[in-house]
């Protein structure tokens, strides 16, 4: 999809502003009109104006002339229109695949820079990370944490725990096993008659080690962690993004 710039300033530029409504309208569709081909800036014969704009020639001929008049096209000594100021305005590197080639250019250079490389972490996620300090990053694993946990207020601060506290796959395998027991523990409440809420988010991962040894009361041994609570469906709790 093609795009143009259109700087807010416009909205302080005394000739825009007072053109009557039809006529910016007008300015604005020949902006896009003048965008669409290959020839970026030039807009076409009068004939295709009129037929972009659903207006008789003679409507289109008269539009282009009170924005000639107005300041805002140009014409050049071949009786070529073109939006005024738009080489500097609406430069050739705003082409979206310059752009995007741009971009990756950039951050290819940064990668190098940084020594980052991708690589797959085992059965814990395909997102970690491992840059040139060895500072590894399970950020797939807590996604996958987070799905089962049970309240879903408290993402933010409770990733910042997660990276601050999870730096190993053994680590991966204690979360995983304090994030069970507490699942547990909350299923083995809730069959007592005791429905308690869950944690929030950020003060669980803040703590999980603390379930790490946790174990079930005589009788609740073979319970098994289960879906978050159905109360927790309930729109108040809203999740948090990253």
């Amino acid at each position: 999809m093609k795009w143009l710039r259109l700087y807010t300033e416009v909205l302080h530029d005394p000739k825009v502003q007072r053109l009557h409504p039809s006529l910016f309208k007008a300015w604005i569709n020949l902006l896009c009109i003048a965008n669409r081909d290959r020839d970026r800036g030039s807009l076409p014969p009068v004939e295709d104006i009129a037929f972009a704009l659903r207006v008789k020639p003679a409507e289109a001929e008269k539009v282009i002339l009170q924005l000639e008049e107005k300041g805002l096209l140009d014409r050049a000594n071949d009786g070529t229109l073109r939006p005024h100021n738009w080489s500097e305005r609406q430069r050739n590197s705003d082409v979206g695949a310059t752009r995007q080639q741009r971009y990756r250019e950039k951050k290819k250079r940064e990668n190098n820079i940084l020594g980052k490389e991708v690589t797959s972490p085992s059965r814990y996620g395909d997102a970690l990370e491992v840059d040139k300090d060895k500072k590894n990053t399970y950020i797939g694993f807590f996604e996958s944490l987070w799905k089962d946990y049970p309240a879903k207020d408290g993402k933010k601060e409770a990733a910042r725990h997660f990276k601050a506290t999870v730096k190993s796959e053994d680590d991966c395998a204690r979360i995983r096993k304090a994030l069970d027991n507490y699942l547990v523990m909350l299923q083995q409440e809730k069959a007592d008659g005791f429905n308690r809420r869950p944690k929030n988010g950020n003060t669980w991962f803040n703590n999980w080690q603390d379930w790490e040894n946790w174990k079930p009361t005589a009788g609740q041994e073979t319970m098994k962690p289960e879906a978050a609570p159905s109360y927790m469906t309930d729109p108040a709790f809203s999740e948090e993004l990253l």
